[in-house]
């Protein structure tokens, strides 16, 4: 009941400034809200304590909808749904919709982080955060068994346990794993948005969020107001089939930043030909090499593959800070020395990974992978053999009908901020730009010196707040981000050269903090 006071009295009050027959508002907002306004309550107290005041006066509950659209009759699912209202007394009209990355991330758990680094978005607008279908609340499908991490087993041997579990876990699953496409799902967003009364609304997507909000701009584009779209992963490009280039061109324009530093070249001055050296040892000799558990203190043994250095590294790129490591990690374990490398991995590693791996397998086997035609390029380092247990996966997932028009471009005249970081090594500048090319009020903003998500970056919140005022792309100023880099590369294990060291580089940026949202490495 506290949402629908809460809106309907702004409601009213906004038509008694405006002199609208108060009876007809009166009517029109108990219309919009309806029995699901009504259903909202007061959200469980969060696990993690720092979002207890973003989440303190938010209104949870679910909407129920068919799983198979064309059986209305059939199973049904419930949405969930986290309304974080706004500060102000009279709200815009048009609400924050937040789309969450992976595939299979939960907007409600990832979404409250990602208020924290954007709050003013909520002084004029309620942002809503809405669990797609088979994550977090909402029918989730994740398959995941929760063990701990088996860091002495080879990929390959963690592969076949993973499949083992997900072809078991598909047999006692009560869902139709083909029902959880984008496509699907983006009409499950728009009955959220029908049943909460907002005729119009503003979608921020982040990663594969963004792919779901093209998808839901041309599906249901008259009520989008704007879009945010920050790392953009275009529907009619299979961004695994990219994978191995886009990995690729993130890791030599890591070796091309070395190599441009004074510091980091004289340190490492053959870092692309150890990584080559290194890769080829551990491709012939896997093995076990001594750990010591950086929560723990523990010595272990850590199984080390070439496989496991291609993927610490691809996840570390994602990272504008992380990545200074990088160098003098990798360097570190050509002398044989992996502690700073696994270090470094450790980060994405251990618990759960907050990701639906049966949603991502849905996504991706009908979105993705049936379109690989076994001809997309590869890197000298990265290829598509690191996708094989996705792809067999997809053998014995069930595939979700994609229509061919959903793998067309997406093309709309709604006000959209294309954001992509210059370092992205999944959702590369490339992909903001083709997209720019049919989002006829789009403007791209390439941030240089930034991974995998953007937004978040030095002015770029301030930027992003003014476009959601006056939608005004063409006077989007994306000067203030001009100065920003990648942070000075650590070249020994106490950081970069001293500041106080005259004849070396300056180190830049270094106060900043790491502020990417990203999925772990995984997807998108």
């Amino acid at each position: 009941m506290k949402a629908e006071w809460k809106i309907c009295n702004a409601a009213v009050r906004l038509a008694v400034l405006r002199t609208v027959a108060l009876s007809l508002v009166a009517v029109q907002c108990l219309a919009a809200t309806g029995d699901f306004r009504q259903s909202l309550s007061a959200c469980d107290r969060p696990g993690n304590l720092r979002f207890a005041t973003i989440q303190e006066d938010a209104l949870c509950g679910s909407l129920t909808v068919a799983e198979d659209p064309a059986k209305p009759d059939g199973r049904q699912i419930d949405i969930a749904v986290m309304l974080l209202p706004a500060i102000a007394e009279v709200p815009e009209p048009d609400p924050v919709f937040y789309l969450a990355g992976g595939p299979g991330q939960s907007a409600i758990e990832t979404g409250p982080a990602i208020i924290a680094g954007l709050p003013e978005i909520r002084n004029t607008r309620d942002v809503v955060l809405v669990d797609q279908r088979g994550t977090g609340s909402s029918g989730n499908i994740a398959c995941s068994n929760e063990a701990p991490e088996q860091r002495m087993l080879s990929p390959d041997a963690m592969a076949e346990k993973g499949l083992v579990e997900m072809a078991e876990c598909l047999k006692t699953l009560p869902a139709d794993p083909a029902m959880y496409t984008t496509h699907i799902a983006m009409d499950d967003l728009d009955a959220v948005r029908e049943a909460l009364g907002y005729q119009q609304i503003n979608l921020f997507g982040i990663s594969y969020g963004t792919r779901a909000a093209l998808v839901y701009a041309r599906q249901h584009g008259s009520h989008v107001r704007s879009m945010i779209l920050d790392g953009v992963a275009p529907p009619d490009i299979s961004i695994l089939g990219q994978f191995p280039v886009d990995t690729e061109a993130a890791l030599q324009k890591l070796f091309d930043d070395c190599e441009a530093a004074t510091p980091c070249h004289q340190a490492f001055p053959d870092l692309v030909a150890e990584f080559a050296t290194l890769q080829s040892r551990l491709r012939a000799s896997p093995g076990l090499v001594p750990f010591r558990d950086p929560a723990t203190g523990e010595l272990q043994s850590h199984y080390m593959d070439d496989e496991i250095l291609r993927g610490v590294t691809r996840q570390v790129l994602y990272h504008r800070t992380l990545s200074v490591l990088l160098p003098l990690a990798l360097h570190k374990a050509h002398e044989g020395d992996f502690q700073p490398l696994l270090t470094l991995g450790y980060q994405f590693g251990g618990g759960s990974s907050g990701i639906s791996a049966g949603m991502m397998a849905s996504v991706f086997c009908a979105e993705d992978i049936s379109r690989l035609t076994g001809e997309e390029p590869e890197g000298r380092f990265y290829r598509h053999a690191d996708n094989g247990m996705l792809m067999r996966v997809c053998e014995f997932w069930p595939t979700g009908e994609v229509p061919d028009s959903y793998f067309e471009p997406v093309e709309s005249s709604v006000p959209t901020v294309l954001l992509s970081g210059e370092l992205d090594p999944v959702t590369p500048p490339k992909y903001g730009e083709h997209a720019h090319q049919t989002l006829h009020q789009s403007v791209h903003i390439v941030v240089p010196g930034v991974g995998h998500n953007a937004s978040f970056t030095g002015c770029l919140p301030d930027v992003l707040y003014g476009f959601l005022g006056d939608l005004q792309t063409g006077k989007v100023d994306s000067g203030c981000t001009e100065h920003l880099k990648r942070p000075a590369f650590f070249t020994t294990p106490a950081g970069p050269v001293p500041l106080f060291d005259t004849a070396s580089e300056p180190v830049a940026n270094q106060s900043e903090p790491l502020q990417e949202v990203t999925d772990g490495g995984q997807g998108q």
